[in-house]
């Protein structure tokens, strides 16, 4: 994924140029920031692409 990210509150939102999905070029999508210290970072999505709805949560560190 390319473009930009921005973080306002506990608002992460990213603005796509380039994307896995070619659906998502352009969009801008919004997750919410459960957790951000250190190397980790944890968010949600409130709409995932699956078609059973519900919530999505993801986790990513830092390599060092």
């Amino acid at each position: 994924m390319s473009g930009t990210h921005t973080v306002s509150g506990h608002v992460l939102t990213f603005k796509g140029e380039a994307r896995t999905y070619p659906n998502f070029e352009g969009t801008e999508q919004k997750r919410t920031i459960m957790h951000c210290s250190g190397d980790e970072l944890r968010q949600s999505n409130q709409a995932p692409t699956n078609a059973g709805g519900g919530t999505a949560v993801s986790a990513a560190r830092r390599l060092k």
